[in-house]
């Protein structure tokens, strides 16, 4: 007798990453049109003269990258901290659908305030420090997703396999410390000056 498959099993880490974020994108494209009138004296928070204004102030770059630090490896510890456990699969779609809602729900924000030109506004406030982030995450996810599938696939004591596995990520961990430190870096030292500049040409 011939087995169902589930279509699911299928797929790869970086499909279900592709999938789940997609889904986000979607669904925050969608929830920024429909309740767009629910929101619409919230734009004044995207007003180009009024965040230039704010960004020419004096910024404490310094502050801003110890926030910065402590953001992003607070969200890479609580991804790796939960790879070993059993929420590990469900909190890597989570996560990613959430990422995803935000890209559609900025973008949409954005070019409906500022037309196309507000596409320029969106990628002003990822450049460059996403260009580090994005791909770290992608790849945190995708190794993240196998640990968690080795570590509950395994046979033998569970807590000896969490070991063994977890031994083998430690130079990558290390690797992911050294790029946050670096991507936050150029989050609080370049992205305000960026951001001033395009929003200035958004007027």
């Amino acid at each position: 007798m011939n087995q169902i498959r589930n279509p699911w099993k299928q797929f790869s880490s970086f499909q279900y990453f592709v999938i789940f974020l997609l889904l986000g994108v979607l669904l925050g494209t969608i929830y920024a049109n429909l309740f767009q009138t629910m929101y619409a004296k919230s734009f004044l928070l995207f007003n180009a003269e009024q965040l230039t204004n704010q960004l020419s102030e004096n910024v404490n770059a310094t502050e801003l990258f110890f926030t910065c630090v402590i953001q992003h490896l607070k969200e890479f510890t609580l991804l790796w901290i939960l790879s070993i456990t059993i929420l590990g699969r469900p909190f890597l779609y989570l996560q990613t659908t959430y990422k995803g809602v935000l890209i559609g729900f900025l973008v949409s924000t954005f070019t409906m305030r500022y037309g196309v030109k507000g596409i320029l506004g969106f990628l002003s406030m990822q450049f460059p420090h996403q260009l580090i982030l994005v791909p770290l995450y992608i790849f945190s996810f995708i190794k993240a997703y196998e640990l968690n599938r080795r570590v509950y696939g395994a046979s033998g004591a569970y807590r000896s396999v969490i070991l063994s596995e977890s031994v083998k990520y430690i130079p990558l961990i290390i690797i992911i410390l050294v790029l946050t430190i670096l991507a936050s870096l150029l989050e609080a030292y370049l992205n305000s000056g960026i951001i001033l500049k395009v929003m200035l040409s958004l007027q």
